[in-house]
């Protein structure tokens, strides 16, 4: 779907480009969302640039993801889709910034597309210039990763809980650390973690981008529009800081989950080791007088029997009174 924005008398005015039609005067941003070849082509020659396909696009090396060729702009940044389901995954979008227009092509669905949209429909000034609207794109972005962030850091913070929190009481009450299972909440530190390195993929991606468009050397944009995306290139750092801090976190739950788990079983196999313990003085006595050899004086005596069972219990008794006295179990 390829979708023209522009101003026409102050207002924002948003233009469905069907396929062979021609793009509206006074453009300043064409989003096309999953383009096929054909569409790809179409839109090259309607802003007069040379669209390379977004399969090969995504074989670019880091040094040529952000590059001018004959006075057109060309930004590959890979962002985060996906990101509510289990498989959080990544994509690329592609940025074409020409002195009259800007082109964003991705082959997802993009909230952040969506946000941008939204915003221009409230702010129309966003589209007085393909400038402008690089802008915009860039700080709604920023606001998607920052998002996603603290979405990130709540997930942790629940499982923190159940880790530190519940894991305690289930130690006292091992019942229902057998019935809670550990699985779901690896998988769901799992996902967390895999989000939050596909959002680390992404800022870097800004990173290298934002670099690139602030080079004195280059000139790529106008001063002031290069001094607005240096302020943004602070606000990505920060960002950044955040999200390794988050990354560090992760790792520390996954050793604090595998520690726990290891406690649980520990426990367990303390009360096996216990338990066993327990047993063996009984099983002692009974051999002893389950032998049957025909010289034992017990096996005459009226008393035998129930001596041999009050020892048994005994010996069984004493192991586990010895145990609990010392705060084994």
């Amino acid at each position: 779907m390829i979708t023209a924005y522009g101003l026409k008398d102050s207002h924002t005015l948003a233009h469905h480009v069907k396929a062979g039609g021609n793009l509206p005067g006074h453009m300043a941003w064409v989003d096309a969302t999953q383009p096929t070849n054909d569409e790809l082509e179409h839109i090259g020659r309607m802003a007069h640039v040379r669209l390379p396909k977004l399969q090969d696009v995504r074989l670019l090396e880091q040094s040529r993801q952000a590059y001018t060729e004959r006075g057109v702009t060309y930004l590959l940044i890979p962002t985060v889709s996906n990101n509510s389901a289990n498989q959080p995954s990544s994509s690329v979008m592609l940025l074409v910034l020409t002195p009259n227009l800007l082109l964003t092509i991705h082959d997802h669905k993009s909230r952040t597309i969506e946000n941008l949209a939204t915003t221009v429909h409230k702010d129309p000034s966003l589209l007085a210039g393909p400038e402008n609207i690089l802008i915009g794109f860039f700080e709604a972005l920023i606001a998607r990763c920052a998002d996603l962030s603290e979405t990130i850091s709540h997930e942790m913070e629940q499982v923190s809980h159940i880790v530190f929190q519940e894991s305690l009481q289930r130690s006292k009450a091992p019942g229902h650390g057998q019935a809670n299972s550990w699985r779901k909440v690896l998988m769901g530190l799992g996902r967390t973690a895999r989000l939050n390195h596909k959002l680390r993929n992404t800022l870097a991606g800004l990173e290298r981008t934002t670099d690139f468009l602030c080079r004195t050397d280059r000139k790529v944009l106008s001063e002031s529009a290069a001094s607005r995306i240096n302020s943004l290139h602070d606000d990505i750092h920060s960002l950044v800081r955040h999200v390794d801090f988050l990354i560090s976190e992760s790792n520390f739950l996954l050793d604090a989950i595998v520690g726990a788990i290891s406690i649980e079983q520990n426990n367990v196999i303390k009360l096996f080791s216990v338990v066993t313990v327990a047993i063996m003085p009984p099983t002692l006595v009974g051999s002893i007088y389950g032998m049957n050899f025909t010289h034992m004086p017990e096996l005459d005596w009226l008393l035998g029997y129930p001596m041999a069972l009050v020892l048994m219990v005994l010996s069984a008794v004493l192991p586990l009174w010895f145990f609990k006295r010392n705060g084994w179990f």
